[in-house]
């Protein structure tokens, strides 16, 4: 847990202005949460700042500096921004976009998470036991009698705006659809509904979750969903650039990004 050394005079000419501003003031509040957490550290722990806490805000903090700084990002802002000024926007538009593409490098980075770490054959059986566990649940609650409508589960501390809301906005909450009016039961088997049409676990797979490139395989395969939502192309050059910065003890190069994602077909 360290201060993170000012890093203005470094930042790329390219990089939108709003995005600037972002990783400037999770700096300044990374920085002030470190002050307060050495100085009066019952203080910060009654707050609930943690070691933990402390961490990932640093990881975060200190990735956004080096994705407006490092030289090699220039080449992906230069090309980012192309794509993501070829409209005519708001400042606020851009900012949001900007932030947006930001917020899934940081996610790519972060690594798989439950589902992508598991063994494929433990994967697939983990995710159908809890499909299965949603609706054996739903049966017996309806069996039993528990009808329960999630609107008086709710906190109690939480009701009383709800209250305001369903009095401001009526009409919208008492739609046969809404969910706060849905009983327990009815509402684990629409869950598992959607589980089992989404498949959630077979979101950006790794072949071998706990191989020495899992790390690399991810991020790119991550990264590459996201290009193709966000700009309709998978630009794996920008992948390749992207992962050498954050990855540079393994093999980051174009022809082998490429192939690891080509692999998830």
């Amino acid at each position: 847990m360290d201060i993170i050394d000012d890093f203005k005079d470094d930042i790329l000419e390219c990089v939108n202005e709003g995005l600037i501003d972002s990783v400037t003031a999770d700096w300044e509040a990374y920085n002030m949460r470190v002050a307060e957490l050495m100085e009066h550290p019952e203080k910060m722990k009654a707050q609930g700042v943690t070691q933990d806490f402390i961490d990932l805000y640093y990881t975060r903090t200190n990735t956004g500096i080096v994705l407006i700084t490092h030289p090699d990002m220039e080449t992906v802002w230069r090309r980012v921004n192309k794509r993501i000024y070829k409209e005519p926007d708001t400042y606020y538009g851009f900012f949001f976009r900007f932030i947006n593409y930001i917020s899934d490098i940081h996610t790519a980075l972060a690594g798989g998470g439950y589902w992508q770490k598991l063994p494929p054959s433990q994967r697939n059986s983990e995710y159908e036991e809890l499909v299965f566990s949603l609706r054996k649940i739903a049966n017996t609650l309806s069996k039993i009698d528990y009808h329960e409508p999630a609107l008086g589960l709710m906190d109690d501390r939480k009701y009383p705006e709800l209250q305001f809301k369903l009095f401001d906005e009526w009409s919208e909450f008492t739609r046969k659809d809404s969910v706060f009016f849905y009983k327990v039961p009815d509402l684990l088997s629409r869950y598992a509904d959607l589980l089992h049409t989404e498949q959630r676990h077979k979101n950006v797979l790794i072949d071998r979750p706990n191989g020495d490139d899992a790390c690399v395989s991810y991020f790119a395969r991550s990264l590459y969903g996201s290009h193709k939502r966000t700009f309709d192309s998978p630009l794996y050059d920008i992948i390749s650039v992207i992962a050498g910065i954050f990855y540079p003890d393994h093999d980051t190069s174009y022809n082998k990004i490429r192939s690891s994602i080509r692999a998830m077909d």
